[in-house]
């Protein structure tokens, strides 16, 4: 609500109409002393000497002569009293708006500071009482408790407890539904199933198979005059052989079976040669190989690291 007082003064003659200026406008006669008030319509008029001795309504003032202490009524000043304007942040005394003087749930979301980017989590990861904070998940997940890698975060009978890493080689072994997982250096007896493998592990980490195992034939197509077979392809490979052909064997591994499987193509009389590390059964006797066309000779054998050496077999002339 604006008030608005205007003091005019001049003689009574030229006082101008009550309905010319503003509701509430004071006008002095200098000549006859009196003191008169606009009520829009006609001039209220005061004695010489006299004054206003109370105020009613809203503001609350007397009766009484001299300065009087006013009194804004209990909520009178409301949104639709309030200029636009009138109430800024510089104009509240620091200690004027407090917890107890804001209505429970009127805060809404939109009047909070902005979170600064997505993602994150109020709380407070800074030691000790103070400012809510920003987080992140990760640094939410760490008040579980001291973090560390390795660390495996798991729900335990009332809450999510954290699991301190284990020692290498162990494995992380479940108890069942009722109990924590832990950590184990002991497969026990195992069951699982894994694709086309089923089958068990016992706690001398023997394996039993139930059905087949095999390694995926790796199909080299011709030979050519030289071949490189790279175990790391498959255990056993196949190749025709189109010209005499000089074999390279890479990457074998202590212990490891491997298969070459030669087929003669339709001219025949193709010889293979392999490296020096293969050792030949029969006083390392190199086998006599087919020559007819569409022959097949399979070549097994194991590789010993301690010897770098081949142990091989060959079965000749399969049709």
């Amino acid at each position: 609500m604006k008030l608005e007082s205007v003091i005019l003064l001049g003689v009574a003659a030229s006082r101008p109409a009550a309905n010319t200026v503003p509701k509430g406008s004071l006008y002095y006669s200098t000549d006859t002393g009196v003191l008169e008030r606009s009520n829009s319509a006609t001039w209220d008029s005061y004695s010489s000497g006299g004054g206003i001795s109370q105020l009613t309504g809203d503001v609350t003032a007397g009766p009484g002569t001299g300065s009087q202490v006013a009194t804004i009524a209990a909520a009178a000043v409301t949104a639709t009293k309030l200029d636009a304007l009138a109430v800024q942040t510089a104009k509240i005394d620091n200690s004027a708006v407090t917890t107890a003087k804001i209505a429970d749930d009127n805060v809404t979301y939109a009047k909070l500071q902005n979170v600064s980017v997505t993602a994150r989590i109020l709380g407070r990861k800074t030691a000790g009482a103070g400012d809510t904070e920003e987080c992140t998940l990760s640094e939410i997940l760490d008040f579980v408790g001291s973090a560390a890698q390795g660390d495996i975060l798991y729900r335990g009978a009332s809450g999510w407890v954290r699991l301190a890493a284990g020692t290498s080689g162990q494995i992380l072994k479940t108890l069942g539904a009722a109990a924590d997982p832990a950590w184990s250096g002991d497969v026990g007896n195992t069951t699982f199933s894994k694709a086309a493998i089923n089958g068990t592990i016992d706690a001398n980490a023997v394996l039993k198979i139930v059905g087949q195992y095999y390694a995926p034939l790796v199909e080299k197509g011709n030979s050519g005059t030289a071949l490189t077979l790279n175990w790391n392809d498959g255990n056993e490979q196949a190749t025709t052989l189109n010209n005499n052909c000089t074999f390279t064997l890479s990457n074998p591994v202590d212990g490891g079976r491997y298969v070459v499987i030669m087929k003669q193509d339709g001219t025949g009389s193709r010889v293979p040669t392999f490296p020096g590390t293969v050792s030949w059964s029969n006083n390392n006797t190199t086998p006599t190989w087919s020559t007819t066309a569409s022959r097949v000779d399979i070549v097994t054998m194991v590789y010993r690291a301690g010897d770098t050496k081949y142990y091989a077999d060959a079965s000749i002339g399969h049709t």
